[in-house]
């Protein structure tokens, strides 16, 4: 007997609810760009990032995130993004 999610079966053996009022909203709440801040001279000094179009090659992004020592929430936003 498969375990069941209000009624429907949970997905396994290709068993899909047709409902399509039940889409998901997982990562809905990622923002489109995200402003991570920034030592500079300025008290809030900050560089936006495009989340929409995230470049092949993080390396240049992962340096910047290190280099400032922004908390992990950015990191994660971005690994969601």
């Amino acid at each position: 007997m498969a375990p069941l999610l209000n009624g429907f079966p949970n997905g396994a053996s290709g068993h899909l609810p047709n409902d399509p009022t039940l889409v998901t909203l997982r990562f809905s709440d990622i923002p489109p760009q995200i402003d991570i801040p920034v030592r500079g001279l300025e008290a809030e000094e900050a560089v936006e990032v495009n989340l929409e179009e995230l470049l092949d090659d993080p390396t240049e992004l992962c340096t910047l995130l290190e280099q400032e020592g922004v908390g992990r929430q950015y990191w994660m936003i971005i690994a969601l993004a």
